[in-house]
């Protein structure tokens, strides 16, 4: 069979059917990681795509700068605050995490905010049978959404997805240990 008819199967057989052959491959010619990583590096250099995969790994490696740094000021003393995101993603409201009452958001350095580290998410949707389950309200999904607004998610980062039952909008509530620092004028 030539390589293009292979490729195109293997495109099509999805994703976990293509990493179980690629394992499969790996195991048969006693590829270890450091062997995997050359034929990785091989094929990114013979399709000119080094430039996009250096980006990518600068891109990693500064999530995960951020990840360190937030955990190290997590665990410094931060505050647990809850904040309410509104259907089109706009942080609703900001409440202390102990006392869940709301906060004024012109004292909440959002800033500050962001560098924390996730914990939970809570997601609440309108009538799932009807209009679907939003993605979010997945693990994968919600661990997505939180990195994409810019958080680094916790060790036992959780989503939680709940059917509203009604025609109400899409509320997302995500719950982050804040650095010292997040309350303005403190």
């Amino acid at each position: 069979m030539d390589q293009g008819k292979k490729a195109g199967q293997m495109e099509g057989a999805g994703t976990s059917g293509v990493r179980s052959e690629w394992e499969s491959l790996c195991n048969r010619m006693r590829w270890g990681e450091d062997e995997q990583i050359i034929h990785l590096e091989g094929f990114l250099a013979d399709r000119g795509l080094m430039v996009a995969f250096l980006q990518y790994a600068k891109d990693a490696a500064g999530y995960e700068e951020r990840a360190r740094e937030a955990v190290k000021a997590a665990a410094a003393g931060g505050e647990e605050v809850t904040i309410v995101y509104d259907f089109e993603g706009e942080v609703a409201e900001v409440r202390e995490g102990v006392t869940q009452n709301e906060l004024d958001m012109e004292a909440v350095d959002m800033e500050v905010i962001g560098c924390g580290v996730a914990k939970k998410l809570d997601v609440r949707y309108p009538r799932g049978e009807r209009y679907g389950v939003p993605v979010e309200a997945s693990q994968q999904g919600g661990e997505r959404w939180a990195k994409d607004m810019g958080f680094v998610l916790g060790g036992e980062f959780e989503v939680w997805g709940e059917d509203s039952g009604d025609d109400s909008t899409i509320q997302m509530t995500l719950t982050v240990q804040a650095p010292p620092g997040w309350r303005k004028g403190l």
